[in-house]
């Protein structure tokens, strides 16, 4: 990762140093180096299926939900909602 933020600091000093058409080209090839450069650090990604698998288990009194969740997926309390769509009365 060192030698790659050193290649990028090298390419940047090239570009301001240039300031002709071969700067515009310089510019133009460290976007495209820098899209590569990010695109094979980008992580998986995965379908809302295989992110989120839930499940419920109905015991006496109540129901208990878990959520199975896929490495590196998080889920915050305060965005979890529980929604009782049917009955609409409780026991």
């Amino acid at each position: 990762m060192t030698n790659i933020l050193e290649y990028t600091n090298i390419l940047i000093r090239m570009l301001i140093s240039f300031k002709t058409k071969q700067g515009i080209i310089m510019k133009k090839l460290f976007l495209l180096l820098s899209i590569v450069i990010y695109s094979f650090g980008a992580k998986d990604f995965v379908s809302p299926d295989v992110a989120i698998k839930p499940s419920a288990e109905i015991k006496q009194n109540s129901i208990d939900i878990k959520l199975s969740l896929y490495k590196h997926i998080y889920v915050y309390d305060k965005k979890l909602k529980v929604l009782i769509t049917k009955p609409k009365k409780l026991i």
